[in-house]
């Protein structure tokens, strides 16, 4: 029997409390030409992600417990000093809908002044089902980092 298919709202974060100042910039999440997660993504895919360059500032994107500055044509979060747990402070988008059954693409360019790590998170909201639950080390060196997933559940 094939898997009913049906729109999810999900939440793409970044969890940065251990960050002091990271970069990031180039972010997308894009759909594969097919549902089947065999397939290859398409290289230019829809951009399910608004604002993904920051050209218009923070449009469309939120945080907590950090201060962003995108001005400069990609996203500056500075992270203050004290925080223990990844969920203390987070940038990111929410309300994106993905196809159950469908291969999706997370793809992001990321810094930090000092060698940090971040939380990388795509999520139902409604369910805490994560579709991605990553920790990225981040570098001086601006690196792209890439993550593919199936969309998994009926809402």
């Amino acid at each position: 029997m094939k898997a009913k298919s049906t729109l999810i709202p999900i939440l793409v974060a970044l969890l940065v409390a251990v960050a002091p100042l990271a970069s990031l910039s180039a972010t997308s999440l894009s759909v594969a030409p097919s549902a089947s997660s065999a397939a290859p993504l398409a290289a230019g895919g829809v951009n399910l992600i608004v604002n993904g360059d920051f050209s218009a500032g923070m449009t469309a994107w939120w945080s907590y417990g950090v201060t962003t500055d995108a001005s400069s044509g990609d996203l500056q979060v500075t992270m203050p000093g004290g925080l223990v747990n990844p969920y203390d402070a987070g940038v990111g988008q929410d309300n994106i809908a993905v196809l159950n059954g469908t291969e999706y693409r997370l793809k992001f360019d990321a810094s930090a002044d000092t060698n940090v790590s971040i939380h990388v998170v795509v999520q139902n909201p409604d369910t805490f089902h994560n579709y991605i639950d990553q920790v990225v080390n981040l570098t001086s060196t601006p690196t792209t980092f890439t993550y593919t997933f199936v969309a998994d559940e009926d809402k």
